[in-house]
């Protein structure tokens, strides 16, 4: 469940601690270790890091961003 629900909302994994009360490091290792797993027979979405890190967003690339995040 903590995978599905990282890559479907792009939680931190800050957050991941909170919601499922597992310390930070074992929400690192848990995805490391079942993402390669999971991979094999469902495709994950990719992440847009470079979009995600940008400060100042127009509108229009804020709405493109969620319609490429839904569409992959």
């Amino acid at each position: 469940m903590l995978l599905v629900v990282y890559y479907r909302l792009y939680i931190t994994y800050t957050l991941s601690r909170f919601l499922f009360d597992l310390d930070q490091s074992n929400v690192c290792r848990s995805i490391s270790m079942f993402e390669p797993l999971i991979k094999e027979c469902i495709p994950l979405p990719k992440k847009l890091y470079k979009r995600t890190r940008r400060r100042d967003r127009t509108i229009d690339e804020v709405e493109e961003y969620f319609q490429v995040s839904r569409l992959s």
